[in-house]
This record gives structure tokens, sequence and C-alpha cells, in this order.
């Protein structure tokens, strides 16, 4: 990630043999592995819900974060639960060192680029048993698209403790606020009202100077892990995450004038106010055992996750004056005002409990054999109102126990 200046988790994501990301708009994006999509996000190795609907700041969470990604292609429901064959994404987040250790970078770029970055780590107490890290970063970037502008800030901080020789610790929190302006909703025209085909220039933009898409993310986490012996390892982890996104979107349609470029009506024009709480808890065990005079491996743990959201949507209040040329300088109109209730949207909650233990055992020195098992009880609720019937509400509920052998 250092040497190649990846700065956002989409772009260690693009760089990852095997993963690919579908960009919709200019800050929201699906990603894909074996072309189905990824739904199995972990943080620390503690798995959560990844939901690409909405733009809710995952996938460009600043790297400064993350000590590395870890990948796995292929199914992982066995130790991360249901979700599609693709890929699971582990981000690890950096920790404390023992010894003192400090980095501060400041990059230029192109279309007014600039990033500052600090890393500091080291002990707390004069024994080192308590240990701490603090990362924070700001960048701030234009781009080739007309009247896109981006800020973001981040900030980490985290502290090891020493229980005891066998015991440690560990509690942090990390923040992240992403505000884009100018961003696109859709694409351009493809033709003019005269039926001849469009040729902007790959700056053009349709959006409104009051466009955006702001996301604050905040996560709180925790972890104990005991040393039971020199074979046994015993670790509890617990997260919590509160994502907000402000977005106004201004989507357009119809065929422009070809001399004029004028003839755009506003079509979508929308403010969505979301917010999604997270809670997400792991129990594990792990470690080595000897049966017939091999050593083999043991993993079992107990997930639990739940993920609560709401999304309202709000449109303007009046009519809307027209568009005019979104080639020129002064293009735009002024914020709508907006509907004061919420009309359309969803709201919903997901519910993942499970246990699970998978051993992987030496037959020969060449050659294991994965076993392993899962029980799965999981809840999905969905509520979408304002849709055609008024009322479209979606329950899933399954219970699953399944077996590995590889």
């Amino acid at each position: 990630m250092q040497d190649q200046r990846l700065e956002r988790v989409i772009d260690v994501i693009n760089a990852t043999t095997g993963l690919s990301a579908k960009q919709y708009e200019a800050d929201r994006f699906s990603l894909f592995s074996r072309g189905m999509s990824i739904t199995n996000i972990l943080y620390d190795g503690v798995p959560t819900f990844y939901d690409t609907r909405f733009n809710y700041g995952d996938n460009t969470m600043d790297t400064a974060l993350y000590d590395r990604v870890e990948v796995v292609r292929g199914a992982t429901g066995l130790t991360t639960g249901p979700g599609n064959p693709s890929a699971s994404v582990n981000l690890m987040r950096k920790k404390p060192t023992a010894d003192f250790q400090g980095s501060a970078l400041l990059g230029l770029g192109a279309w007014n680029a600039w990033r500052s970055e600090v890393d500091v780590a080291g002990p707390i107490n004069a024994s080192g048993s308590v240990r701490g890290r603090l990362v924070g970063a700001h960048q701030e970037n234009q781009s080739f698209l007309d009247r896109y502008r981006q800020q973001r800030d981040v900030l980490y901080g985290v502290i090891e403790t020493d229980l005891s020789s066998d015991t440690l610790l560990t509690v942090g929190i990390d923040y992240q606020k992403n505000r884009t302006r100018g961003t696109i909703s859709g694409g351009l025209p493809l033709f003019y009202s005269d039926g001849s085909r469009t040729n902007y220039l790959r700056s053009a933009s349709t959006a409104q100077p009051w466009s955006k898409s702001d996301t604050t993310a905040f996560n709180a986490f925790a972890s104990l892990r005991h040393t039971l012996n020199e074979n046994w390892q015993l670790q509890a982890s617990f997260a919590y995450g509160h994502n907000q996104l402000q977005m106004n979107n201004a989507y357009v349609y119809g065929a422009p004038n070809a001399q004029t470029n004028v003839g755009l009506n506003s079509g979508a024009f929308s403010k969505i106010e979301a917010t999604r709480i997270q809670h997400a808890g792991d129990l594990r065990l792990s470690g080595n055992y000897q049966l017939l005079g091999r050593q083999h491996k043991l993993n079992a743990g107990l997930n639990l996750n739940e993920q609560s959201f709401n999304t309202p949507y709000y449109y303007p209040s009046a009519a809307l004056p027209p568009l005019g040329d979104f080639l020129t300088s002064g293009y735009g109109i002024a914020e709508p005002a907006w509907s004061s209730t919420s009309t359309i949207g969803s709201d919903g909650r997901n519910k993942q409990q499970a246990l699970y233990t998978v051993t992987q055992l030496s037959l020969t020195d060449p050659l294991s054999l994965i076993v392993g098992g899962r029980f799965t009880n999981y809840h999905s609720k969905t509520n979408n109102f304002g849709t055609r019937s008024d009322a479209d509400y979606k329950e899933w509920r399954f219970q699953r126990a399944s077996a590995t052998l590889g």
C-alpha cells in the first residue's frame, strides 16, 4: 500500500489480483471477485455486514488506519457466515509498537491535491506494558470533473495493555469524515434532441454545485487475548460502528439542443439522510493438538452480528427551474427547499448468530485434510415505505448447519 500510494480501501481492491470494483458514481462502488459481489468485510478478523446500496464510507476508508489488507478468494462461509462465494476482505488495523517510531508525510498531486499524514507509536509507561498509537490524516483534492472536490479527515487511536504475561487488552477508536461536493448522479446524455450522438469532454458533469455525498464513520473496538498455554489461545473481540450519510442527488434526464446544450430536465432530485449502526462480537479459540503422532490445528468460535439502518428520502417541496447548459461555468440552480417529511425510504435490521469449528488434520507432511462445521441463525427484516403499494415488507429468517470437507 505504501509503495503504490494506495490511499483508500477501494484502491487496494482494484490493485489486488482477482478483485475489482464497479464504480457507479464518483463515490459509490461495488466490490467483485470471481464474478460475484463481495459481501464479507472483516475488521481485525471480526465479520461485519457490508451493504453496497448506499455509500456509507466503507470502501473509501483511508488506508492510514490499516497495517495490511488480507484477502481470501473463494467461499469463506465457514468462518464469516452467509454471503457470496466470491472473497472476504479483512482490514487489519495498525497496532502499537514496543519501540518508539514516528512518521510524517506531505504530498502534492494533480488537480490541486494535497495530503498530510502523521503516525506515532510507542510505549506510554516506563516498563512498556502500556503502548499506544495515534494516526491522523487530511486530504483535499479536486478532479478532472467539473465542480467536483473532496476533503477527507482521519483520526485513529489505539492502546494495548499487558494485563499479565499471558493476557493482552486492546482498545481503540477510529473516525473518518468525507466531504464531497459536485458529485454526479447518473451519467451524461447520449443523444441530442435532433438524434445525433453527443461528444462531451471527460470533464463534463451534470452535477449541481450543491450535489454532495458526505459520510461520517465512527468505530470503537476492544479485544482481550489470553494465551492458555504454548498451544492454545483464546480471544474475545467486540466492535461498534456508527455511520452517517448525507447525500444530495441531482439526476437529470432528456436530450439537450445540439447548438445550445440546453434542454435537460431535473429528474430525481433528492436528499438522503441515512444512519447505520453495527454491533459485532467474536469469541475464538485456536491452537494445536496432537493425534496419532502428528500435530493438527483447530479453530472454534462464536460470531454475533447485528446491523440496523434507516434511509429516508426527501424531495423538493416546489417545482424546479430549467437547468441550463451544464458546460458553462455559471451552471447550476439554487439548492431546492426540501420537504420536511420523508415520503419514501427504507429501514431494517439484520442479525446473525453462529457457532463454528474447523480442524486441519495433517495426514502427511505435504497433505492436510480440512474438516469443519457451522450453525448459523440469520434474521433479516427490511421495510420499504413509500413504494407503489405503500408498504413492502420483507423478512428472511433461516437456520443452517453446514459441514466442510476439503
